[in-house]
């Protein structure tokens, strides 16, 4: 059996006869048939006790005009019935509606109402379609008395002429059924125990399996309503088209038997016809997979799915045609596919707007016309779902300036003759511009007017703006969510003075009671233990509900790094005033393993290899070991911390480093220890922190010709140092922040008072800010200052604790340390004492749902030993892409030195896994 449905066919049907109708011929087509119960002798007729029945003119389904078709088949049914002993009744008045009224298609209301008036008890309707090649018949059998349905039948035959053979053949069986609602075919069966319960037809699933999830049972009295449970729980199994019981009088006593007809198993689905439509990406969305149960509905759902994709791929006249060849049990699927023409946007019209340009409305579209670049942009495809996100857009745009009143009376999407491009129009009506008249709060008070209407920020005169409503009315809502009402209702009124084009603005406030928090639940944590969570909440079970502290709660857990998206949900709880709050977190990596190679003019081949665990066992502790080593320099780092000593807000760290680093004219070897501890300041963020460091350097290989600074630092010396540290970090998410600051303010203390050999202070000043900005882009701004001087009059700052700048994490288009005071004889890099830091950074979204992103950058700065200039600043731009990957966050950038010297690089690459900027 093969069985063919054009989609070209389906979508002009759709426009023609409507969605529902469609819905509902597709849904007749698959449905279950009812009862059929077959004793002898049922359908013995008495002349004046024949079973009367109606039949609607069936409706038509089709482009073509098959009411011929119809009248053959309905003469057909007439005379089977007829035949069978049915008395077909009501004739007269159907006739006098379809000819003299011109209904032709009769909803089910109407077939009863003409039923009753003609006296029948029963109504047939259905409908007759051509689809495609293949002609399909839908009708039901509806009870008057009870108005009720009896069953579902569905017939389908490439030739009309087996298709009216086909449905005449069921008129006994229907006959059966309306007898059997009557009661007439169950006069002859006794109600005795039935003697045989079976099962015919099924192939793949036992007896057993059907048997003992039905309620008939062997030895059990027979019961026509458990039998019809019993054909709905067999058919639900989803294995069979089609289930009908027969009940029979055998020597043994009363047998019923389920006669089922399994649905075939999908053998192959393959697609034909896509040459611009990977089939990878059509496997990826259909649903249809091999060796699974035929699923017509699914089928024709396929079939529309692939259509939509090449819609939104602009191929808008595809053709998707859905064939089923049926051999035995066994089916294949095969979607033929016509792609047509790619259909690009030639030109969008909006007619009636005088306040705005057509230019700056088109801005505002995500619909836009075809351009010459369009491989590039993918501009001029239409997608009719964006489409109605645009018009909505510009209305919003409208009433966001205080066009109360402006609307789109008409949009029109219109297909050139040639097939080629769409022609859209867009016609709007603007109305007045509104202004604020008056701001009225009424209703529950919480606290003083001047509070809630500084949170609304609406004044009056100002241009009525829906989206600062919209915004003024959230404020609200924490406002007096921070109350503990959580449930409060704000109503806003808004009365319109047409005369002097303003708006009397009403806020009606109902706070309800307040509300404590029932219950805490935890979902979606599948490594990080739920007490990690919990200790970031603001709030407990059995506190009074606040926005803010939820607000601060979802920044917190977002704050820590382990978590893709955090989202807190608010649910009723066991009385009015209790609810519930639901933390659902979706984790991302917090481990890295790391290997890379970098490369630099100085150190030529730079190894790196790294782990590090941010959140170790789900516990929160951080862990770090890493190692880099060139043919210049060795580093290896071994770090510790934990973020809640003793389960309380207290940090403690310790590192472990050695360093080994050859320059031109010296060398230097750095061994040390650092124990950090952290507690909170205020709220969780500021924090201060304190750290002490214990380093071994020696510096050797002093060359002769070297500078007095460098000279003067050869041999050993130790560092004992002490340094105090306060940091505020709001930032909404540690990787890619969209809002918030970080400010940062420490000073080291170094001396022999503690210990060391070098005596100096350091003291360090940054702040980044972070602002959100239009199209998910975000723009972050970030300075350095730095100063070090040392406390003993006959001695520098030690080299190694100068200013450097340069590398991925300082001023970019320079290499690492590159940048700094020169020895004005040797040329070697000195450092500076101070140091002089901005970068400028705009991110924006490359692909947001894999949170791949790109950067442009401008740094500015430069380390100098006394007085600077400003002219003395260095420059570096560049570009850079940043993605959190499985392996953890990945940075690469390419950064140009905007002030290249004699012996620097004019550009140079960076590549780091483990931090953002």
């Amino acid at each position: 059996m093969i069985f063919k449905i054009s989609k070209d066919y389906l979508k002009k049907l759709t426009s023609r006869m409507g969605r529902l109708t469609l819905i509902l011929a597709i849904f007749f087509a698959l449905s279950i048939p009812l009862l059929t119960l077959s004793p002898k002798d049922a359908l013995a007729k008495a002349p004046g006790n024949a079973v009367k029945v109606v039949i609607m003119p069936f409706a038509i389904n089709s482009l073509e005009d098959i009411s011929q078709e119809r009248k053959e088949l309905m003469e057909h049914v007439a005379s089977a019935l007829d035949e069978s002993g049915a008395a077909v009744t009501g004739m007269k008045e159907v006739k006098r509606l379809f000819l003299k009224k011109g209904i032709t298609r009769f909803t089910e209301k109407e077939a009863l109402n003409i039923a009753r008036k003609s006296g029948a008890e029963f109504a047939i309707i259905g409908s007759l379609a051509l689809l495609g090649e293949t002609y399909s018949a839908n009708w039901r059998i509806l009870k008057i008395k009870d108005s009720r349905l009896l069953r579902f039948y569905h017939r389908s035959s490439p030739s009309l002429g087996t298709l009216t053979s086909e449905v005449s053949a069921t008129s006994e069986s229907m006959l059966k059924r309306m007898m059997q609602e009557r009661g007439d075919a169950t006069k002859t069966i006794k109600t005795d125990e039935l003697a045989a319960v079976t099962v015919k037809g099924n192939r793949r699933m036992d007896d057993e399996g059907i048997l003992r999830n039905i309620k008939s049972r062997a030895g059990k009295k027979f019961s026509a309503e458990d039998v019809k449970d019993d054909i709905y729980t067999i058919y639900s199994m989803g294995y069979f088209d089609d289930v009908i019981a027969d009940l029979k009088e055998t020597g043994e006593g009363l047998t019923l038997n389920f006669k089922v007809a399994e649905k075939p198993f999908v053998k192959s689905v393959t697609v034909t016809g896509n040459k611009h439509m990977g089939q990878d990406k059509l496997d990826d969305m259909m649903t249809i997979k091999e060796n699974t149960i035929l699923d017509n509905t699914a089928t024709m759902e396929n079939a529309e799915m692939i259509r939509i994709l090449y819609i939104q791929d602009g191929y808008y006249l595809a053709n998707i045609t859905p064939e089923i060849t049926v051999e035995g049990l066994d089916a294949t699927v095969t979607f033929h596919v016509k792609e047509g023409p790619k259909v690009k946007i030639q030109r969008i019209t909006l007619i009636g707007n005088k306040a705005f340009s057509s230019r700056k409305l088109k801005k505002i579209l995500k619909t836009k016309e075809a351009s010459p670049i369009s491989f590039v942009t993918g501009s001029g495809s239409f997608n009719e779902y964006n489409f109605e996100l645009d018009t909505r857009k510009l209305m919003n745009y409208y009433y966001d300036r205080g066009y109360m009143k402006a609307k789109i009376i008409d949009k029109k999407v219109l297909l050139s003759e040639d097939k080629k491009w769409f022609y859209i129009t867009i016609a709007i009506t603007e109305g007045d511009r509104y202004r604020i008249g008056s701001v009225e709060i009424e209703g529950d008070i919480v606290t003083d007017k001047k509070n809630i209407l500084k949170a609304l920020d609406i004044k009056p005169k100002s241009i009525f703006d829906r989206s600062e409503l919209k915004e003024g009315i959230e404020a609200l809502t924490e406002l007096y969510g921070d109350k503990g009402f959580a449930n409060a209702d704000f109503n806003t009124q808004t009365d319109l003075d047409m005369e002097n084009k303003t708006i009397a603005l009403t806020i009606v406030i109902k706070k309800g009671v307040p509300v404590y928090i029932e219950r805490i639940g935890i979902t979606g944590n599948t490594r990080t233990r739920d007490k990690v969570i919990r200790r970031e909440l603001e709030f407990a079970e059995g506190d009074l509900f606040s926005s803010t502290e939820l607000k601060e709660s979802r920044k917190n857990l977002k704050r820590l790094g382990y978590f893709e998206s955090v989202e807190i949900e608010k649910s009723p709880g066991a009385t009015s005033n209790r609810l519930k709050l639901d933390v659902d977190v979706v984790e991302q990596p917090t481990g890295a393993i790391s290997f890379g190679l970098g490369y630099s003019t100085f150190e030529k081949v730079i190894t790196n290899a790294s782990i590090s665990q941010a959140n170790f066992l789900g516990t929160g502790l951080k862990l770090n070991l890493n190692g880099t080593i060139s043919a210049k320099s060795s580093n290896y780092v071994l770090g510790i911390t934990e973020p809640w000593l003793f389960n309380k807000p207290l940090s403690a760290g310790i590192d472990l480093f050695d360093t080994k680093k050859k320059y031109p004219d010296f060398s230097v070897d750095r061994q040390g220890i650092n124990l950090r501890f952290g507690f909170p300041i205020w709220k969780r963020t500021t924090r201060g922190y304190i750290t002490y460091r214990y380093e071994q350097t020696d510096v050797t290989d002093v060359a002769a010709d070297a500078s007095k600074t460098i000279r003067d630092q050869d041999g050993k010396s130790t560092v004992s140092s002490i340094t105090p540290r306060i940091k505020h970090d709001s930032r909404d998410d540690i990787f890619f922040p969209t809002e918030g600051k970080v400010i940062s303010f420490s000073t080291e203390f170094a001396g022999s008072f503690l210990g060391g050999s070098k005596d100096y202070v350091k003291h360090e000043a940054s702040a980044a800010t972070f602002i959100a900005m239009p199209l998910d882009t975000v723009f972050s701004v970030r300075g350095i200052l730095g100063h070090a001087y040392s406390l003993n009059s006959d001695e520098e700052v030690p080299i190694y604790e100068k200013y450097y700048l340069g590398g991925i994490n300082s001023l970019r288009g320079y290499e690492s340390r590159s940048v700094g005071t020169k020895d004005s004889v040797t040329g070697e890099i000195l450092g500076g004492d101070t140091k002089i830091l901005l970068n400028t950074e705009i991110v924006f979204p490359i692909l947001p749902q894999e949170r791949f992103r790109g950067v442009v950058f401008f740094d500015i700065g430069n380390a100098f030993d006394g007085s600077f200039n400003v002219s003395d600043l260095r420059k570096g731009a560049g570009v850079g892409i940043r993605w959190f990957s499985p392996m953890g966050p990945i940075r690469l950038e390419w950064g140009f030195n905007l002030d290249q010297q004699d012996d620097e690089e004019g550009s140079v690459w960076e590549f780091t896994i483990g931090s953002m900027f």
